[in-house]
């Protein structure tokens, strides 16, 4: 019985993949820039840098991907902004365009100029996730995001967990009529 224990938790983490930092199916090059007034500082598979535009425009500076499996992303982040007005006019946080965009900030309007924190999301696969760094005036200065200790969970499908658990069931139930 030990045995089928050991299997079950070895096929659970199997079905439970975790990729830590920005390796693998999310390195750098599998993610589209659209840094439209602002940049894309540097990409690299530990962190990503980010500024909004000051061109005296509203702009968009995304770096997104098309998420490939259903799971679960965390990473850190470390804002900076030189606008005068603070970080109300240019929020950092993540867009899901599915089929329509919907910005989620994690910078706090009201906040310093200097913020930093922890952001954790939820996604389905399929869905295209970007991070953003919006200039909603395009004045006073910019803003500057660092992204690091990306980490993606994977969460399998619900079918994946039910044919695990049959499999498991009927493992253990063979081993128990050979024992009989």
């Amino acid at each position: 019985m030990k045995k089928l224990f050991a299997t079950g938790l070895l096929l659970a983490g199997i079905a439970t993949q975790a990729s830590a930092a920005f390796t693998g199916s999310f390195a750098p090059a599998n993610w589209f820039q659209a840094p439209s007034e602002g940049s894309v500082n540097s990409f690299t598979e530990n962190s990503l840098s980010i500024t909004s535009g000051a061109l005296g425009n509203e702009s968009f500076t995304d770096v997104g991907i098309l998420f490939p499996l259903t799971g679960r992303i965390t990473f850190d982040w470390d804002y900076s902004t030189s606008d005068g007005d603070g970080p109300a006019f240019d929020p950092f946080g993540v867009t899901i365009f599915d089929p329509f965009f919907l910005f989620t900030p994690a910078t706090d309007p009201a906040g310093a100029n200097q913020q930093s924190g922890s952001f954790e999301l939820f996604i389905d696969g399929g869905t295209i996730f970007a991070f953003t760094a919006w200039s909603t005036d395009g004045f006073g200065g910019s803003a500057t995001t660092r992204i690091s200790n990306f980490n993606f969970q994977r969460i399998p499908e619900p079918g994946t967990l039910a044919l695990l658990a049959i499999a498991l069931a009927a493992a253990g139930a063979s081993r128990r009529r050979r024992q009989a």
